[in-house]
């Protein structure tokens, strides 16, 4: 297994555990750590750019492999901007805007994005 698919799935996988874990704060009403927030930021960012720059490019366009890791990396640029578009839109008021329907979403679409990540690497 090539180290970069190694150094990918480590930041993809470390954002997951980190976001399921600001999930868990998020259903327990504690105050989010804008520290943690920015490392799960951070680590699915890097995870993605790893995985377009480095990865994607390696498999050859037009095979149903190259299709199911562009629709992961779509789905997990779609959860970047979601999650970071959500307390945008949830203002001062969370429950008042659909913020815990913003979060179901963001966490919905970032979890499918991994799993076809994970189908695709799998099949490198």
């Amino acid at each position: 297994m090539p180290t970069v698919l190694l150094i990918v799935i480590a930041l993809l996988a470390s954002s997951v555990a980190l976001g399921m874990f600001l999930g868990w704060r998020y259903l327990r009403q504690l105050p989010a750590k804008p520290v943690l927030v920015g490392v799960h930021i951070l680590l699915g960012l890097a995870g993605l750019k790893w995985m377009v720059i480095d990865l994607l490019w390696r498999t050859p366009e037009g095979t149903a492999l190259h299709s199911v890791g562009y629709a992961a990396a779509l789905l997990l640029a779609a959860a970047l901007l979601s999650g970071l578009l959500a307390p945008v839109l949830a203002g001062p008021q969370p429950a008042a805007r659909g913020g815990p329907v913003a979060q179901v979403l963001h966490a919905g679409v970032g979890l499918a994005g991994f799993a076809l990540f994970i189908v695709w690497a799998t099949n490198l």
